[in-house]
């Protein structure tokens, strides 16, 4: 009798756990239970099983070759939580406001700095951006463009190429030589000679290119307004040095706000 009972105990749960199984194979969510309770089914139905951890979930299949059983899969692997930063910081971004001799409408720039790449170079432009030393980029000129191939600014002395100086402590700072990508877009500091130690120096002058290029020293991309720089580059005039036909102004830069 004691037999019988058993049988029929083993049944009803087989039947239970069946009900619970789609195509053979699901999460036992029925059966995620403590290994106390799981201990108990086993020696109650006599299925064959091998309890997990407390709080997973479970995955089996059950098999009616022999001996009904219920074969429980070893659960997933679970991982402790890795303390991430609240908010990645995003890159610092500066705009360009530039406008042309007789089109009454401002165009945009939008760079973005690479500091974890050329930090001092990025410092640098963005003091010449804000005007914070006392000067900067705002009003000077685009006085240099190659059709198809970049414009050139940021001499706020003369506006012709021979003047201008960085913001940080000397007029002039070693260009940090980087491995960003020369991809249209690319900015890059104007050299203006070398030091003693053969090391190439630079001031405030600056190049945007539009067609990619072999350089080594960029820090910075053009994210927004390439178009405007691909238009810019075209009024160059080869019989006046590339001169702009039309004046090219910076009328205001500076830092982009970011939240």
């Amino acid at each position: 009798a004691k037999a019988g009972e058993v049988r029929l105990a083993a049944a009803r749960d087989f039947a239970l756990a069946k009900k619970a199984v789609t195509d053979n194979l699901l999460a036992v969510t029925q059966l995620n239970r403590s290994n106390d309770e799981l201990d108990a089914l086993d020696d109650k139905a006599g299925l064959n099983c091998t309890p997990g951890s407390p709080g997973l979930e479970r995955r089996g299949k059950l098999s009616s070759r022999g001996a009904r059983s219920l074969h429980f899969t070893r659960p997933a692997l679970s991982f402790d939580m890795i303390d991430m930063p609240s908010k990645i910081r995003p890159l610092p971004k500066l705009y360009i406001d530039i406008a042309i001799e007789g089109i009454q409408q401002r165009g945009r720039i939008v760079i973005e700095l690479r500091p974890d790449k050329a930090p001092r170079l990025s410092e640098n432009f963005t003091l010449l951006c804000t005007g914070e030393k006392g000067f900067g980029y705002s009003g000077c000129k685009v006085f240099r463009c190659l059709p198809g191939w970049w414009i050139q600014a940021g001499d706020f002395h003369t506006n012709d190429g021979e003047g201008g100086k960085a913001a940080l402590e000397d007029e002039q700072i070693v260009a940090e030589t980087t491995d960003l990508e020369a991809r249209p877009g690319a900015v890059e500091m104007v050299c203006v000679g070398s030091n003693d130690r053969g090391s190439l120096m630079v001031a405030s002058q600056f190049f945007i290119h539009v067609k990619k290029y072999s350089y080594t020293h960029v820090f910075a991309y053009v994210i927004e307004g390439l178009d405007l720089i691909q238009r810019l580059s075209q009024l160059g005039d080869g019989s006046q040095a590339y001169h702009p036909s039309q004046e090219i102004t910076i009328v205001d830069s500076g830092r982009i706000q970011q939240t």
